[in-house]
Formats: C-alpha cells, structure tokens, sequence
C-alpha cells in the first residue's frame, strides 16, 4: 500500500514539474515574441521616416557586352540579352530587405531600386536562356563564356550553375567543376536550398568523374 501511494505521489510530482517547465517555456517564448515584434515595428517606423539619400554609385550595374561572344543577330536569346543590357541596373552582393533599403535610401525609392534591381535579374536570366541555346547548338566554348560571366556578376540561378557543371563534366575539367563549387559555396544565395542543391550537384558529379577515371 505504502509503495503504491510513494508510486502516485512520484508520479504526481513529475507531472507537475513537467507542466511547471511547459509553462515556463511558453511565458519565455511569449516574451522573446513580443520582443521581436516590438523591435520590428520600432525598425519599420524608423525606415518609413528615413530620409531620402543618393544610391551608392558602386551598387549600378553596367554590363560588358565585349566579355560575351558575338550573337546571331537572328537568336531571340541574343536579341533578349542586349534588350536587357540597356535597362539601369542594381546589383546587391546579398539579399537585402525593403527594411535595410528604406533605412538606407529612404521610402520615396523603393519602387525605383526595386525595379532596377529586377532588370539586373532579367539580365541575368538573358543570359543564361542564351548559355542554353548556344550550348543546344552545339556551341559548348560559346555558353561556357556567357555562362561564367554570368556567374562572376553574382547570379544565383540554378541553371547557370548546373548547365556549366554539364558541361565541364562532360570535358573531364574536374579542376573547373571543383572551381566552380568554391563559387557556389562562397555566394550568398537568396535561397540558401538551392545553394546546398547547385553544391550537391556538382559534388556529384566530380565524385562521378573520379569514379570513371579510376
């Protein structure tokens, strides 16, 4: 009988323990919350207030068209690049919130810095839909140069990644695919999953190279 009553007792008191640390793990994260939330908000204030400050000149993109090989004149690819290539350009060497922009530039050029970083996308995206053509044409030298320009202005698209990593492997260039992950792996992505997918991938394939050669 005595065993039986120290075994509830025991039991009782661990459930209260148990609940006691829920409680106060709840009430913790609820402040930590509401910390957060205030401090968001203070921030967002302080940036819709901000004052109105000239662009940094280093962040305006110009592109070099003489770095790319000479287009068909003919390509809708080309013709998309150089059509691209006039627009005025942003380029952030990380992601960067509308927060840290308002902060820095004031609220009144978001729209302007927003749309000018979308034209250095756009640009981006040209060349790497021209990289695909060229190389569909059997121009590997032709789409390698555009897609290692492409690269070295700090694009984060996938494709440019994975269509450079092809194209290396099926040269052997191990020393270019493992270049080329050093290049992924020292970039700031926006989506941090597709860099742990480009790094995978290109692993994968000097793993696969080294493998073929033995």
């Amino acid at each position: 009988m005595r065993d039986a009553m120290l075994t509830v007792f025991y039991s009782i008191a661990i459930i209260a323990w148990i609940a006691f640390f829920v409680v106060h793990v709840i009430r913790k994260n609820s402040k930590s919350n509401a910390a957060i939330i205030d401090e968001f908000v203070e921030r967002e204030r302080s940036a819709n207030s901000a004052r109105r400050k000239d662009i940094d000149e280093t962040l305006f993109f110009t592109p070099n068209l003489d770095a790319l090989p000479r287009g068909d004149a003919e390509s809708r690819a080309y013709k998309r690049v150089l059509e691209t290539s006039e627009r005025k350009m942003l380029r952030f060497e990380r992601p960067v919130t509308n927060t840290e922009l308002k902060l820095a530039y004031g609220p009144s050029q978001i729209e302007d810095i927003a749309w000018m970083e979308e034209n250095y996308q756009e640009y981006i995206r040209a060349l790497i839909y021209w990289a695909e053509e060229l190389n569909e044409n059997g121009n590997k030298d032709g789409a390698l140069n555009v897609l290692e320009y492409a690269l070295e202005q700090g694009a984060d698209f996938k494709r440019g990644y994975t269509l450079a990593a092809d194209i290396y492997a099926e040269r052997g260039d191990t020393w270019n695919l493992k270049k080329l992950t050093a290049l992924a792996e020292g970039r700031t992505f926006t989506d941090e999953s597709v860099k742990r997918g480009v790094v995978g991938y290109i692993t994968s394939l000097i793993y696969k190279g080294t493998e073929q050669a033995q």
